[in-house]
């Protein structure tokens, strides 16, 4: 599989946040305790709503940076596409070459 040389940067950061919070999001459902193996304190007093509240945010922001990169990745595959149909990327035709 070829990567696409047109996605950003901003692209790459988004799919990087997505799956950093995405993982992060399963080491909380896995071991809801790492929070205070990481920080040596309990700041919610064994409540565990600390934990909830982590779990939420980093949920929300998996959802927002994966929307993010999906809309942007679109973008540059419609950017390709109109490049593509006016004939200026030649390398990425779906046409077999001729002779061949």
């Amino acid at each position: 599989m070829k990567i696409n040389e047109n996605l950003t940067t901003g692209f790459w950061i988004q799919v990087s946040s997505a799956s950093l919070t995405g993982i992060l999001l399963m080491v909380t459902l896995i071991s809801r305790e790492w929070v205070e193996l990481v920080s040596r304190i309990d700041p919610d007093g064994g409540s565990g709503a600390l934990e909830w509240a982590i779990m939420a945010a980093l949920f929300f922001w998996t959802v927002v940076f994966t929307l993010l990169s999906r809309s942007e990745g679109c973008g540059s595959r419609v950017q390709l596409s109109e490049q593509r149909n006016k004939g200026q990327c030649h390398h990425l035709s779906t046409k077999p070459a001729a002779g061949g």
